[in-house]
């Protein structure tokens, strides 16, 4: 069973995890706070006008519940659920996500609803993997788009559109490849499969055809403009969040902002680091919102610029997650300890 597999070698793994990925955050947030007087942070947020807050978090879960459309459109070669009954379970990803390491919480959404509907983990997992590569090609094209228009002098954005390029591109392409030279990969897997035990051929089998399984959405050309259409909209959505922190602030200018804002952070966040990507979160609003990035438009300060990321990130998104996430766990009738323990063999 993959999924169970990778939860139980990344719990293994803990203290090495957790010690690296402390460490990543801890030198981003080094970067945005070595220079800035905490008490003139403080002084910022007190300045926040905080009701644009409330707004920002309903704005912030319709995007969510977007995604989560977008995510039952992937899913619908494994298995047909509606909106509603996928929610639950990618909040409680978010909220993994939120306080366990490695993005540990992409595996418990597989884990989860592999077990609540019976179907295969390792495929759900592959169609997250796709939702993932969507959500990046959608942030390249966005903050493109956003610098193009709008220049911003920074030698990070740049490089962070370079690499996130040919990640992402690089993903797609491979994953079409596979699709389209399906033979071609059942060779290879065969080839590769015949050195290895005999025990193990029949599980390996099975995850090699879930894993084409996962990929069927994508084979339908409606189907990706739908999902190419929602990861839009999706994002665009979550950028009115965004800019209704900024409001918070007092920026009330072009939205252009928020949604370069919004695309650099989830671009950003992409690097291991501790759980809830503190840090680079930081990080990225902190460099396109200062004096390198929007600060002439916005008219912020360094300082704005980290209260900003620290009102946005803490209080709209990780807070109000992480609490609906342990809510929706609750009423899942599922525990870290049933995930992390449970032995279950099947449902690959």
């Amino acid at each position: 069973m993959i999924v169970k597999w990778l939860i139980t070698m990344i719990t293994e793994k803990k203290i090495i995890r957790i010690g690296f990925g402390l460490a990543i955050s801890a030198f981003f947030l080094w970067l945005v706070f070595r220079n800035i007087p905490m008490h003139q942070v403080w002084d910022s947020l007190q300045s926040l006008d905080i009701i644009w807050i409330v707004p920002a978090v309903f704005v912030y879960f319709a995007g969510v519940w977007v995604r989560t459309c977008r995510w039952g459109i992937l899913m619908r070669p494994v298995k047909h659920c509606s909106t509603a009954r996928f929610f639950p379970i990618y909040v409680i990803s978010y909220m993994a996500n939120n306080i366990l390491p490695m993005r540990i919480g992409d595996l418990y959404r597989a884990y989860i609803i592999g077990k609540k509907e019976k179907v295969s983990k390792s495929a759900s997992l592959v169609t997250i993997g796709v939702e993932r590569i969507f959500d990046g090609l959608t942030m390249l094209v966005l903050l493109l788009i956003s610098i193009l228009l709008f220049p911003i002098e920074h030698e990070a954005v740049r490089q962070t559109v370079q690499i996130g390029s040919v990640l992402f591109l690089g993903s797609i392409l491979t994953c079409y490849i596979l699709l389209l030279k399906k033979d071609w990969a059942g060779w290879l897997f065969s080839r590769i499969l015949n050195n290895l035990p005999a025990q193990f051929h029949s599980r390996l089998n099975d995850l090699f055809n879930n894993f084409f399984h996962g990929l069927d959405a994508l084979r339908g050309g409606y189907e990706i403009l739908l999902v190419s259409c929602l990861s839009l909209v999706t994002w665009l959505i979550e950028a009115a969040s965004y800019y209704l922190v900024l409001n918070a602030f007092g920026f009330f200018g072009p939205f252009h902002v928020a949604i370069a804002t919004m695309a650099l952070v989830n671009l950003m966040i992409i690097v291991p680091a501790a759980p809830g990507y503190f840090g680079p979160f930081e990080w990225a609003c902190f460099i396109i919102l200062g004096n390198k990035g929007y600060g002439s438009l916005t008219g912020f300060t360094q300082e704005i610029a980290a209260a900003y990321a620290l009102v946005l990130h803490v209080v709209v998104q990780w807070i109000p997650s992480t609490l609906l996430g342990l809510i929706f766990m609750w009423t899942e009738h599922v525990s870290f300890h049933e995930i992390d323990s449970d032995d279950e063999g099947g449902y690959v």
